[in-house]
């Protein structure tokens, strides 16, 4: 069976509306809560030595103004992946 995350914000008021994506078969699911925190996703992101360096090194670009493309829509951005995509 496949499963679906998906990341939400809980509001202070602690009442939730899910939209559940289409994939999802109707009936009954289980839903699990458990906090996400930034520290969690920066460890996963840096949990192998070849993407932490990657991330290191993309964050230093940032900072010195290196390699940095910016794009007015995002069909220029989806356009921009799909070339860099097919040319590796």
């Amino acid at each position: 069976m496949n499963s679906v995350t998906q990341t939400v914000e809980i509001p202070v008021n602690h009442r939730l509306t899910i939209d559940v994506p289409p994939e999802v078969p109707a009936g009954r699911a289980e839903i699990i809560f458990f906090p996400v925190t930034e520290q969690d996703e920066t460890e996963y992101l840096c949990s192998s030595p070849a993407n932490r360096e990657r991330l290191e090194k993309a964050i230093e670009n940032v900072k010195q103004g290196k390699n940095i493309i910016s794009f007015d829509t995002l069909e220029q951005a989806i356009e921009c992946a799909e070339k860099r995509a097919s040319s590796q």
